[in-house]
């Protein structure tokens, strides 16, 4: 138990990926100072994540029997219950010997605040239908004796990269819904238009407006004025503790550099513990581009993983037990506005040579030079600046003939 009263907070500091332009954080804990002998934990460098629930909350059932022992599941499945009554979803009737009577199943899930304690508990009755059966161009056997022309349906227009994203345009203003199953996020620049669509969308369906977006499919959402900063450290935390490696001691690396994933030992006697534990990493490694290289190390091993692939993931998952808060910070691009509009009068400068050009080969006279309005004060400044700021030297050589051309 570390007893140290002086224990010092976290400090948290930024360093830039300029490759991929975005920022990982990293922790610094600095070694507590004080007068007495005893050897703390902080003073050894050992950081490790806290765990607010799972051994204080109540199990998640596996059958009513089990469930209806809690009133917390009691009520929740008094409200699933309301709820397809209120939809009517079922009309109870007497069962005859010629039904074919389909079985029904309880699902019970606990969903977890950001700080891990519960925010509610969820219940689901779900019919157990295991075989379906598929006709192939069902509407196709029909025939249909006219020809029926039919408009585009106005407002959602379905993304062509994404099937999940639909896209509303009503005269300038875009708003944008993104769905996963029952999970929805919506946004766009009007908040008046959003407002409108969940309004509508509460007019059709029973949904709860959540506020800001927080937490998504395991992402956690932090936004500030400078822009957002996204990491999965709740996701973290559940899969320190499915596998058994919470308590464990973490490390400042995700790999041993002198470790060979060639070396011949006997095989793993898990291999879907393994493949599951590679997957879940995978899926860390959105907000986790630290660990990318070394998961990708360990995917190469899926098909016949040895003893030695095992534990390079146990010294990657005790590398997150001392890191379970990192994560991306997206920043607002202030310079994209600039860096396009500068390249867009390159462009309209060659485009003036070309006619001036055509127009002195027709024996046109051309008195004075064109003059090229913007109205960007960015950019402006940088066509007729010939120093190089440490923002825009990315922009290639070519485009800057343009201060050439400014008189």
């Amino acid at each position: 138990m570390d007893t140290n009263p002086t224990r010092q907070s976290l400090h948290v500091s930024s360093i830039v990926d300029i490759g991929n332009a975005i920022d990982v954080f990293t922790t610094n804990a600095p070694t507590p100072h004080n007068t007495h002998a005893m050897q703390t934990r902080a003073k050894s460098g050992i950081f490790k994540p806290k765990a607010f629930h799972i051994t204080t909350t109540i199990p998640t059932p596996t059958s009513y029997t089990e469930a209806s022992k809690y009133p917390e599941w009691r009520n929740a499945m008094c409200e699933e219950f309301n709820a397809l009554q209120a939809q009517g979803t079922w009309s109870l009737v007497p069962q005859h010997p010629s039904m074919n009577i389909v079985g029904y199943k309880w699902v019970f899930r606990i969903k977890y605040n950001l700080d891990g304690s519960v925010a509610r508990h969820k219940a689901r009755l779900v019919s157990k239908g295991y075989h379906q059966l598929d006709v192939k161009n069902a509407f196709l056997h029909g025939i249909l004796q006219e020809t029926v022309d039919i408009s585009q349906p106005t407002g959602f227009v379905a993304s062509n990269a994404d099937p999940s994203l639909f896209i509303r345009s009503v005269g300038s203003s875009l708003t944008y819904l993104l769905l996963y199953v029952d999970d929805i996020i919506v946004t766009g620049p009007d908040s008046s238009d959003i407002s409108l669509l969940k309004t509508q969308l509460a007019f059709e369906f029973q949904i709860s407006d959540l506020g800001p977006l927080k937490y998504f499919l395991g992402l956690e959402i932090h936004s500030f004025p400078i822009g957002l900063f996204v990491n999965q450290a709740k996701y973290l935390n559940d899969l320190l503790h499915t596998s058994g490696m919470i308590s464990a001691k973490s490390c400042t690396t995700p790999m041993s550099p002198s470790l060979d994933l060639y070396t011949t030992t006997p095989p793993f006697n898990d291999p879907s513990l393994y493949r599951k534990l590679v997957c879940s990493l995978q899926y860390l490694t959105f907000t986790r581009p630290d660990i990318a290289f070394f998961v990708n190390r360990v995917s190469q091993f899926m098909h016949k993983p040895t003893v030695i692939h095992f534990l390079a993931i146990k010294r990657i998952l005790r590398y997150l037990c001392g890191t379970p808060t990192l994560g991306i910070n997206f920043r607002k691009a202030s310079s994209s506005s600039t860096e396009a509009e500068y390249r867009s009068l390159a462009t309209t400068t060659v485009d003036l040579y070309w006619i001036r050009q055509l127009l002195c080969d027709l024996h046109v006279p051309v008195k004075t030079s064109p003059t090229l309005w913007c109205d960007n004060a960015s950019v402006v400044s940088l066509a007729h600046n010939l120093v190089f700021h440490a923002r825009t030297k990315h922009i290639e050589i070519d485009y800057h003939f343009v201060r050439e051309a400014t008189c």
